[in-house]
């Protein structure tokens, strides 16, 4: 399942490959009347540059960026945040670029920093007003943050992600836009949008799950189980699929599907504790505290 972090690290190699003028990272510095960005390096300034040697900021750039990228990301995979949200933020005061205020924002949002998120998102959207990754990630700022009015915050999801649908329609952007319509408890909106995801991406698992949930809280057990069974079919190590189809089954009498369902669970996320509580044989359903 791809979530917005992969997409902001494929977003950032297009953005490698698609500026980089002579190995130069382009910043975007202001949009034209057509909509069309500018650079601060031209074709010109950069064929002198190759022939007298780069200024001597712009060299150093060149030299600590990818070094940056990669402290941020192996502090990332280590768990050591805190040393990831700081090579963010020096990359953001270096690069001025849209995706790496982005990466900040979502590392702030980890870290439940979501004043820093919000200033990092709307940065990348001063840098570059109609990334769409920023306002998906906005949304999903306003759907999780917890330091706030959370029915305001969630309207204010639902803006950004309008927003974004309406420069260019996605299965993550319809997604999302469900899952705020169900924090707000409008199941058919949230229905509605999870259904059009899969409309515009029908290898969009997360939708076909979070149907499949609403299916069961209904109490369309066939529809859940055929949902719940799509959704892993697309992702087969979804754990979440995997553990909501073993409930189900469980609940229907099922308990040998249901087993099976649990410990490929388990393999997946070893530290799965509920399906973990279910093949201990517990009677009743594990304790939430």
């Amino acid at each position: 399942m791809q979530g917005i972090g992969a997409v902001v690290a494929m977003q950032a190699a297009e953005h490698d490959q698609r500026y980089a003028i002579s190995g130069i990272a382009a910043h975007p510095c202001k949009k034209r009347k057509d909509g069309a960005a500018t650079f601060r390096y031209g074709k010109r300034r950069t064929e002198r540059w190759r022939r007298v040697g780069q200024p001597p900021r712009v060299s150093r750039l060149m030299n600590r960026t990818p070094a940056l990228v990669e402290v941020a990301r192996r502090a990332e995979k280590s768990g050591d945040l805190s040393a990831a949200f700081r090579a963010w933020q020096e990359l953001c005061l270096e690069t001025k670029r849209a995706d790496h205020f982005c990466q900040l924002g979502r590392v702030s949002t980890k870290l439940g920093r979501w004043a820093e998120a919000e200033r990092s998102f709307l940065g990348a959207l001063a840098i570059e007003p109609n990334f769409v990754i920023a306002m998906l990630m906005l949304g999903s700022l306003f759907i999780a943050r917890t330091d706030g009015d959370q029915l305001l915050d969630t309207r204010k999801a639902l803006l950004w992600l309008d927003r974004a649908l309406a420069i260019e329609p996605s299965a993550m952007a319809l997604s999302l836009k469900g899952a705020a319509y169900h924090r707000l408890g409008e199941r058919d909106s949230a229905k509605e949008a999870y259904r059009r995801a899969t409309e515009l991406d029908g290898s969009y698992e997360e939708a076909f799950f979070n149907l499949g949930l609403i299916a069961g809280d209904e109490g369309d057990d066939a529809e859940a189980e055929r949902l719940l069974r799509r959704a892993i079919e697309l992702d087969p190590r979804f754990f979440e699929a995997h553990g909501r189809l073993g409930i189900l089954l469980r609940k229907l009498g099922r308990d040998t599907e249901a087993e099976a369902q649990f410990r490929r669970c388990v393999e997946i996320n070893p530290a799965d504790y509920f399906s973990k509580w279910y093949l201990s044989g517990v009677p009743g359903d594990p304790p939430l505290g």
